[in-house]
């Protein structure tokens, strides 16, 4: 009877086990579903040896993920990044829904293992692959779209990796996105009503080849019997020009250049930029904008960019008339989706929240300091100038923010809690904004940037700030900016540089001569301020003449300091090159900016001096511009001793 009732008891005891682990499986699952840590659902993503070995752990997969994961810890920690990236992408392919290591992976090789490298190539390579480890199809984004960080972290790479100058080879960078997206998209329409209409017809594409029109077909099997399969190879065949050449004739644009023809021979209306194929000549204008548009759209949801263009129009519709061919474009579409995911839920990550904000601000000031992108499809040459309307979409976003009721103790004004937590520097942000509108030329944005201010902090104890007038304004600004001879000095050169890049990239004398005017003035006001040419801050500023040298040497080395931030075209440093007087050429070569431009050019595989022909008359050139190396590698290509020529 004993050994009955112990019997019921243990079945009754193993009956409410089961039972209880029965209730438990529903709020476990949704714990699991909450978390986004589930078994993966593409386990045809995997190699067969990875799907055998993830359904053959079973119940134990977690357990060996987590020995990998501290593996790939300490390799790390032993500086293998390498090894530790590779056994970190295993384990995104055994768990996908494991944020913490795809964040791991990405950051690992668009940072430590890129700088290990050292040609832009090899660095862009895992720049890249840190990127397309997030935002491609079935990547880390896809597998884990609440994962906060994941968004924050993607954002970051474009905007600072990219976006910034922080890495020697930041300008490849950039050529590479702007490359990417010129194909995709080319240079997108200036006004904001043009804008959106043009990226709606194409987010409104047929996404199936089917759907098109009988030419639009047409068009594009005559794309495949040329030798074009993919949409991108498409669209850069047909759209993205690849040569520039003189209308009369067919001859090259960098050809004539470099035959040292004047700049009165070579004006630019007598130039064409031409793609490498022509459309049909039975291609309607229909057919072309039709084939033209599903090809946009399948180049946006393709495997690697893969975004969404609905999404990229509401981005438009709240800030403007973004051009993606800039890395802070995507950073902004990373930040703003991942603030779309967190306000589903309004209690989750509020830390999150405030930090993704930031970086939707960062890349709206980049945007504004620097968001009209300049691109050069044949020579790769990017640039970027300022566009003034952002500091609006900068500041209307910043203003939204005062709308949040959960940023902070319920006894702090709405006020306090966004200087808390957005407020440090914005003030000075936006009066740099105002003053350098002002400086470049845009007096309206300037006025429209300063009533901004004035509303968002009237009755505030900063409010009189800004209700003195924009001229009083500019006056109190200048002065202090004028305290600091860095900032003074790196003012100048910022106008300078801007002037010659106007001048001999835009082919506007206009603007290149207000720019220097400009220049001139804060110049003539900081000599006013200190007129002693005996006083450490006299000295600080050279003269206005060798301000714009240095400003052209920038320019033609795409350096500013020890960094690197663009490559010119060779072409054009040659325009720019005969466009200058003797007497500036003979200071350039002398300077620390003549070996560096002749080393670049080399390295394009140019003769530096068919591009930057020494003045008549100068004495020197093997002794203080061409280095013995590169000396030594254009001789050893033909076999002419080309110093030896020159001592002649």
């Amino acid at each position: 009877m004993r050994n009955l009732l112990v019997t019921l008891g243990g079945v009754g005891v193993f009956a409410t086990c089961v039972a209880s682990a029965g209730l438990l499986t529903a709020p476990i699952n949704q714990e699991r579903r909450d978390k986004n840590i589930g078994l993966s659902d593409r386990l045809f993503d995997l190699p067969p040896e990875l799907a055998t070995l993830q359904m053959a752990l079973g119940v134990f997969r977690g357990v060996g993920i987590n020995i990998a994961w501290q593996r790939a810890q300490d390799l790390k920690n032993d500086g293998n990044y390498s090894e530790a990236v590779q056994l970190g992408e295993w384990i995104t392919k055994l768990q996908p829904k494991f944020s913490q290591v795809w964040e791991f992976v990405s950051w690992d090789q668009a940072y430590n293992i890129s700088v290990g490298t050292h040609t832009p190539e090899e660095r862009w390579y895992w720049v890249r692959s840190g990127i397309d480890l997030l935002q491609r199809d079935g990547g880390g984004l896809d597998n884990n779209p609440n994962a906060i960080r994941l968004y924050q972290q993607l954002a970051w790479i474009y905007h600072h990796k990219v976006g910034m100058f922080q890495d020697q080879f930041n300008w490849y960078y950039k050529q590479q996105i702007a490359d990417e997206w010129n194909a995709v998209l080319g240079e997108p329409p200036r006004d904001l009503d043009k804008y959106l209409a043009w990226l709606r017809n194409i987010a409104e594409a047929p996404t199936r080849e089917e759907r098109l029109s009988d030419g639009a077909r047409s068009l594009l099997d005559h794309m495949r019997e040329a030798g074009y399969e993919t949409p991108a190879e498409m669209l850069r065949a047909f759209t993205v020009p690849s040569q520039v050449v003189r209308k009369e004739d067919g001859q090259s644009f960098s050809d004539l250049m470099l035959a040292g023809e004047s700049e009165d021979e070579l004006s630019p209306d007598m130039f064409e930029l031409v793609p490498a194929e022509q459309y049909p000549d039975w291609a309607t204008e229909e057919d072309i904008a039709a084939t033209v548009a599903f090809l946009r759209l399948q180049g946006i949801t393709s495997d690697r960019i893969n975004l969404d263009p609905e999404a990229m129009l509401r981005d438009a519709e709240m800030f403007g008339a973004i051009d993606w061919r800039h890395p802070a474009a995507s950073a902004i579409y990373f930040s703003m989706r991942g603030l779309e995911r967190l306000d589903t839920d309004e209690n989750r990550n509020p830390e999150g929240r405030a930090n993704v904000r930031r970086q939707v601000l960062n890349s709206l000031d980049q945007l504004a300091q620097q968001g009209r992108v300049v691109v050069d499809p044949i020579e790769g040459y990017v640039n970027y100038t300022p566009d003034w309307p952002f500091w609006i979409a900068f500041m209307d976003f910043y203003e939204s923010l005062m709308d949040e009721a959960d940023l902070g103790p319920d006894d702090e004004t709405r006020l306090q809690r966004i200087e808390r937590l957005y407020g440090s520097g914005f003030r000075n942000r936006v009066d740099s904004a105002i003053a350098s509108a002002e400086i470049y030329g845009d007096r309206d944005e300037a006025f429209a940037l300063m009533q901004k201010m004035r509303d968002q902090y009237q009755g505030t104890p900063v409010g009189n700030r800004y209700e003195m007038t924009l001229d009083e304004f500019l006056d109190a600004h200048f002065a202090e900016t004028l305290e600091n001879p860095d900032t003074a000095r790196a003012t100048m050169a910022g106008l300078l540089v801007q002037a010659v890049a106007t001048q001999f990239l835009l082919r506007d004398a206009e603007r290149h001569n207000a720019l220097v005017e400009r220049a001139g003035d804060l110049h003539a006001q900081w000599r006013e301020i200190n007129p002693d040419p005996t006083d450490p801050l006299y000295q600080e500023v050279p003269d206005l003449p060798a301000l714009y040298l240095e400003a052209v040497g920038n320019f033609l080395t795409g350096k500013s300091g020890q960094v690197v931030t663009s490559q010119v075209p060779v072409p054009v440093r040659a325009g720019v090159w005969s466009a200058l007087p003797l007497d500036a050429q003979k200071d350039l070569l002398r300077s620390s900016f003549g070996p560096e431009m002749y080393r670049q050019v080399a390295a394009a595989g140019f003769d530096p001096r068919a591009v930057f022909t020494p003045p008549p008359g100068f004495e020197g050139v093997d002794d203080t511009v061409l280095e013995k190396d590169v000396v030594r590698d254009l001789d050893a290509e033909d076999g002419v001793d080309r110093t030896q020529q020159e001592r002649k």
